[in-house]
């Protein structure tokens, strides 16, 4: 982070000397950029994120640091010129930058620094921009949504002392959307409605509403900054999955169980081990390993565990790997296998078992019942995969083969979890889950493996 010279406001003050009465979302944004958070900010229509963030940002950076370098880009050169330099361009005759020298896609400071705006059809012109003390760099991009992933690709190649992404909300896909699943961990992300904007009238909020319907994905695009559009055939939500990271509910007690998905393929799927407990998931061990030490490994994780029971994929390779499994435990654990094609609970409603699955796990997180874990790749894998439909119009989920030609990983970590909640729920009236784990901690206590006695969920 670069130090603020003395003598110099801070952004949230000098924007507010600009004469912004700045609401709770534009402080958060300011005060996350100014230091030096990567910032990403997905925005209802009419949110205002240009003319209250992005720009007021540049010229902060520009009047702080004399020698700074601001690069600015959009969808567009034309909406770079008309949108964000036409905001810049209300502030030539103000006090503190008449000597600034305002052209229509570049600002001058006069001591050599600038806020410049490059065009997405040159992706390669945002490269090369490196922090210096005297002149740190800030990123900024407008309408982030429809920009071209090679410029988010130039800009990640940069040294930036800030950087802002800014957009309203597009389709679940691209570099911007990736800042709020995949890459989350890396990024401070702001999601902004329009209920978080009191000069959007709820009475206009209400009538689109009416209008579009609530569920309609052009009405949660346009006021709840979610990612839909022409791909947002998701099964799950990604506002769903967000709300459940950022705003749990409380924990709640309950059952425990254990769930592995075994690596489907030797090109670098994942064998994900995640467990649930009441109403909280976790992701317990995660790696690659396609030799025989991936089973001795999870049954050792398992026994130091004291887990007794465990439930498992059970299709393609898992039959066998969940044999292993047992021999590699000493007989120690009950293997549940689980196929994911095999049939569903409602068979007039679900194409297979998977569906029915992933559709009520769903419906939990609307409802907002469960706990997540801030797992970027989980939230990606969660709010990636699409529900279709059979001949007989029943649910179904898309093919992992389907996922992968769009560029999407193995949703491995998710089969994982939804796996463990649905086993959970298995055993909420489960005798034999008790017994089996009761047996498992009485056998070990025997062998002297553990000291500490079985404590029932």
């Amino acid at each position: 982070m670069i130090q603020l010279p003395p003598n110099k406001l801070d952004c949230l003050t000098f924007v507010a000397g600009l004469g912004f009465n700045l609401y709770d979302w534009q402080k958060r944004s300011l005060a996350h950029l100014s230091i030096g958070h990567p910032t990403a900010i997905v925005a209802c229509n009419g949110a205002g994120k240009t003319s209250t963030v992005l720009a007021p940002a540049a010229l902060w950076c520009l009047h702080t640091w004399p020698l700074a370098r601001v690069v600015v880009t959009s969808a567009s050169h034309s909406q770079l010129e008309k949108q964000f330099f036409a905001e810049l361009s209300r502030y030539q005759n103000h006090p503190l930058f008449r000597s600034y020298k305002f052209l229509a896609s570049e600002i001058q400071s006069g001591a050599g620094g600038y806020i410049t705006g490059i065009s997405v059809d040159h992706p390669g012109r945002a490269e090369g921009y490196h922090q210096r003390e005297d002149s740190p760099v800030m990123l900024l991009i407008d309408e982030a949504k429809s920009v071209d992933d090679a410029v988010f690709a130039a800009f990640d190649k940069c040294t930036p002392s800030f950087v802002a992404y800014g957009s309203s909300a597009g389709p679940p896909r691209g570099s911007f959307y990736a800042c709020f699943t995949g890459r989350r961990d890396f990024w401070s992300c702001i999601t902004v409605k329009s209920s978080d904007c009191p000069h959007i009238s709820p009475e206009s909020i209400e009538r689109d509403r009416r209008i579009m319907g609530e569920h309609s994905e052009e009405f949660r695009s346009k006021h709840r900054a979610e990612f839909c559009g022409e791909d947002g055939r998701s099964c799950i939500r990604a506002e769903d999955v967000r709300l459940a990271i950022d705003s749990p509910p409380d924990y709640s007690e309950g059952p425990s169980a254990y769930f592995i998905d075994w690596a489907a393929t030797a090109d670098g799927d994942e064998i994900v081990i995640a467990k649930w407990e009441g109403n909280r998931g976790s992701l317990e061990d995660i790696f690659r390993d396609n030799s025989t030490q991936a089973v001795r490994r999870v049954a050792a994780f398992l026994k130091a565990r004291q887990v007794g029971l465990v439930y498992a994929d059970a299709g393609g390779a898992g039959v066998v790997l969940n044999n292993d499994l047992r021999e590699a435990s000493g007989k120690l654990i009950t293997v549940r296998g689980v196929n994911n094609g095999s049939a569903p609970k409602d068979p007039e409603v679900y194409s297979l078992l998977n569906a029915e699955q992933w559709t009520e796990f769903s419906h939990e997180l609307e409802k907002r019942k469960v706990i997540l874990p801030n797992d970027g790749e989980l939230i990606k894998q969660l709010s990636g995969r699409r529900r279709t439909y059979d001949e007989h119009n029943r649910i179904k989920l898309e093919r992992k083969v389907a996922m992968r030609a769009r560029g999407l990983s193995s949703p491995d970590r998710a089969d994982a979890i939804i796996g463990a909640w649905a086993a959970a729920k298995q055993c909420r009236n489960s005798d034999e889950f008790y017994a089996s784990t009761q047996a498992l901690a009485a056998r070990m206590r025997r062998e002297r493996l553990f000291d500490t006695p079985f404590i029932r969920f």
